[in-house]
């Protein structure tokens, strides 16, 4: 089964919500899904990180791990791990996901 892997860019897609669904449309049932996405820990922390992007990239959006989440089993992945990834001077820091496509029944 594929492996899909997307590092330190999911914050910046503008529609989230659609590239998860057209990712679940490309992909084998089965098929796993790595996010490494800069993760808030509090929606307060998403606005917060917005608000000093919004003037160089508004589509910025970076989400809670239980956010993440809901946008992922919406689109049919079940979701396993989301550990964060302990970096040097980037706050917060980010989280890892790691789905795996539903098979169809």
């Amino acid at each position: 089964h594929a492996v899909v892997v997307c590092t330190d860019s999911f914050h910046w897609y503008r529609d989230q919500a659609h590239v998860v669904v057209g990712l679940a449309a490309l992909m084998q049932p089965e098929g796993q899904l790595l996010i490494a996405s800069i993760a808030s820990v509090t929606n307060v922390g998403d606005s917060a990180v917005r608000q000093l992007v919004i003037r160089r990239r508004p589509a910025d959006r970076a989400l809670t791990p239980h956010r993440i989440k809901r946008l992922l089993t919406t689109a049919g992945f079940d979701v396993g791990h989301q550990p964060r990834v302990p970096r040097l001077g980037l706050v917060p820091w980010p989280v890892l996901t790691q789905a795996r496509l539903r098979p169809t029944h």
